[in-house]
């Protein structure tokens, strides 16, 4: 389990006043508090019922559909009976908790910055057999870019640290030629494409395409589920101010379903890939042992 900042929902998920939003083998409900949610432990105290499936908001109190103890929301409250909150953020179309202040990496910050110069659209939801770190990972393995992805040639991508504690990886991207089935998506095509990714923790990372001023940003979270695996969500945003105007249909056609395609590509190596065999790194590996090295600070067992 990761204590990082982790994408739990999209806002779309968040049709009710007690949602369960799980996070691995961590039971956790999202509670509508005004007009944003706050997430707490979704396990009730007296007996183990899952709080999310039929619970009911009673003034600060949720009613357990077990036996219909009050359970107090936070630390803070007094009685028998309380649960944990977190650090919630709802921003960007989604909701993200963070499980421990001594791991936040300012994505706040960088969400709450998006939101405001691009136009956000929650893309899709995948369900997917290795842990949240494997997602997360591609962003610093050069070498998939080509054999995966068909760049034509292997990124030089640099890796850097950030004063907040997250990490960075920038590079160019020298794509393909578009072929035939891409020429409704050719006058979006550049031969080059600037690259550069910022990861919060092992399940989220936020990356740009496109020049530092008006490129296109892909948000992919990745959350962990009780067998293993995670649940990918991505998020794209464009630009607000752009001299060609706002984005066509088409542009966010294009965005997502580019998306789509990288995860479909990936994932014929995610669901047929065995993460109990011992890594042997190579000197291309650098950066994916340094995101490696990056991901124990996040293990709450290292707590």
């Amino acid at each position: 389990m990761y204590l990082g900042w982790t994408q739990v929902a999209f806002e779309s998920d968040l049709t009710d006043d007690v949602v369960p939003v799980d996070c691995g083998r961590r039971a956790l409900i999202a509670v509508r508090t005004g007009s944003t949610f706050v997430v707490y432990d979704g396990r009730c105290p007296h007996r183990g019922a899952h709080l999310g499936y039929g619970g009911q908001i009673n003034g600060s109190s949720v009613v357990c559909p077990f036996h219909g103890h009050r359970i107090q929301l936070g630390t803070s409250a007094r009685g028998p009976f309380y649960v944990h909150s977190y650090e919630t953020l709802r921003a960007a179309g989604g909701l993200f908790v963070l499980f421990s202040p001594s791991v936040d990496t300012g994505l706040a910050e960088r969400l709450l910055g998006l939101t405001q110069s691009h136009h956000v659209r929650p893309a899709f939801e995948r369900q997917l057999s290795v842990p949240p770190e494997y997602v997360i990972e591609n962003v610093f393995d050069a070498d998939h870019f080509v054999t995966v992805h068909a760049l034509k040639s292997r990124p030089a991508l640099e890796f850097s640290p950030r004063s907040n504690g997250s990490v960075g990886i920038e590079g160019v991207f020298d794509a393909m030629d578009p072929n035939i089935e891409m020429v409704d998506t050719t006058p979006y095509w550049r031969p080059q494409l600037r690259f550069s990714a910022e990861v919060f923790s092992p399940t989220l990372v936020v990356s740009e395409l496109g020049g530092a001023d008006s490129a296109n940003v892909v948000i992919t979270a990745a959350t962990p589920t009780t067998d293993g695996g995670c649940t990918a969500r991505v998020t794209v945003a464009f630009p607000r101010e752009r001299r060609q105007g706002p984005p066509t249909v088409n542009e966010l056609s294009w965005l997502v379903s580019g998306s789509q395609t990288a995860f479909d590509q990936d994932a014929i190596v995610w669901e047929h890939l065995d993460t109990s065999i011992m890594p042997h790194y190579v000197a291309g590996d650098t950066f994916v042992r340094q995101y490696r090295e990056f991901c124990e600070r996040f293990r709450e067992s290292a707590r």
